[in-house]
């Protein structure tokens, strides 16, 4: 009765015996393969979606009938972008096979889908681009038109791998030994050898890498290198060995190492063979006042000895440069022979040179 408002007709549906017998027949024997091959096929656009606020699928799917269900479907696990795609593409599937679609075309934008299933341009793909980005959203809402359901977990577990593999014997095979059987070696004085921590060759090579050129290596020298993977609680009894080894076959460290290029010369003579005969003298400052208001250092440095002399002073007169000259040169090493200097005003006045002159010795 609330049906004849919309024109809609009832009648009760016949005995359904035959159908009952054929829909049995056609489950036990299958359907013919002609008969399988003239149905049209359901077709499926999918995309997947993984951005920092959310990861979802898309799901467009449309019946032979042209009958469409736009599903959005929200991951509850941190996915990648590609592994976003093929969650997409196996719910799309499921999806489907709910439907009871027997054949199925499906679609996809990803260019690492498209090997396995038919490529699509992204514009043409547009409704499931929409609603992946809707499912990826940080909080996806279900309305009438887009049904959005959330996927606990992912569609196919991963499973780790474990390769076995045997190392070849290295030092380490006697306190191994000694640890699983307590089997000392034979010779005494490699029975008293400590237990430290130690590693094989292999896992050494990979550390002295890691160490030397990894994310936070910096090419440093063998000797540095050995140096840091100790300090790193490894050990093995070539390591230094190994590292001189990894730094010297390192391509960038040949590419980019201080080489010397200057060419080899004759060694020169000593300009002055004897002690405190050959000096030189200049003013350093001015610096901040200190008590006494001294803001200046004179200095003296002998040429074969390279004993420093220095005095600090408030005034840099020329009378100033020759009582320091007595006091800390004349005085304490003799008369010198040569005095050099940058000929400042201190140095070429009237009255040092008299006295330079007056003690023999030569500006």
């Amino acid at each position: 009765m609330e049906l004849t408002a919309f024109d809609i007709e009832y009648k009760p549906r016949p005995a359904i015996k035959a159908q009952s017998l054929a829909n049995f027949i056609a489950e036990r024997i299958g359907i013919p393969k002609e008969a399988e091959e003239n149905q049209k096929p359901w077709t499926v656009a999918v995309d997947g979606s993984s951005t920092s606020s959310g990861r979802g699928a898309g799901l467009m799917v449309k019946s032979p009938e042209g009958e469409i269900w736009p599903y959005a479907l929200h991951f509850e696990f941190r996915v990648s972008n590609n592994e976003a795609e093929y969650e997409a593409l196996l719910a799309g599937l499921r999806l489907a096979e709910q439907l009871g679609a027997q054949r199925v075309e499906l679609s996809s934008d990803s260019n690492l889908v498209v090997q396995q299933v038919e490529y699509v341009p992204w514009t043409m793909n547009a409704e499931a681009d929409l609603l992946s980005r809707i499912a990826s959203s940080s909080f996806p809402t279900s309305s009438r038109e887009i049904r959005i359901e959330s996927l606990p977990q992912k569609s196919i577990e991963e499973v780790d791998d474990q390769l076995c593999v045997e190392d070849e014997p290295s030092w380490m095979d006697p306190f191994l030994l000694y640890l699983k059987e307590e089997k000392l070696p034979k010779d005494d004085s490699e029975a008293r050898e400590p237990l430290l921590k130690c590693i094989r060759p292999r896992e050494a090579d990979y550390i002295l890498r890691e160490i030397h050129e990894g994310i936070c290596g910096s090419h440093i020298g063998a000797r540095t290198l050995s140096q840091k993977a100790l300090r790193q609680g490894y050990y093995w009894p070539t390591m230094v060995k190994d590292s001189e080894q990894l730094v010297r076959t390192c391509d960038r460290c040949q590419r980019t190492s201080n080489l010397v290029h200057i060419p080899a010369v004759a060694l020169a003579h000593l300009a002055t063979p004897c002690s405190f005969a050959q000096w030189g003298i200049d003013i350093l400052g001015p610096f901040p006042p200190v008590a006494g208001q001294v803001k200046y250092i004179i200095a003296v440095i002998d040429y074969f000895t390279k004993w420093v002399e220095a005095e600090a002073v408030a005034f840099i007169t020329a009378r100033r440069v020759k009582k320091f000259l007595w006091k800390n040169v004349v005085s304490r090493f003799g008369i010198p022979r040569v005095l050099i200097s940058n000929n400042g005003t201190q140095f070429t006045d009237r009255s040092v040179q008299e006295w330079c002159q007056a003690l023999g010795i030569r500006q």
